[in-house]
């Protein structure tokens, strides 16, 4: 082999090997990205999520309410009860 040819392997070498670190730079920062829309997403989950909890937690809080009411109207009901047997007796 001549030092001529040496040479040219030598380039053609170091040519792909700059080939293959500018191809894994972009491979990298193609990563990056779909690491931060993953973290993105991941963020408007947990919105979503702390949304949903507030709400059902919201719901929970009517339906006692509400249950509390219909208590109360029982109660109301049987004290009428009461009194309309103490009335006709």
């Amino acid at each position: 082999m001549n030092i001529t040819t040496l040479i040219s392997q030598i380039q053609n070498d170091t040519n792909q090997a700059v080939e293959a670190m500018v191809e894994g730079s972009e491979q990298v920062k193609h990563g990056l990205k779909v690491v931060d829309n993953a973290g993105a997403s991941f963020t408007t989950i947990a919105q979503y999520v702390e949304e949903i909890t507030e709400q059902v937690s919201n719901i929970s809080r009517a339906t006692q309410e509400m249950a509390d009411g219909s208590q109360r109207a029982v109660d109301v009901m049987h004290g009428l009860s009461m009194i309309s047997q103490q009335v006709t007796d």
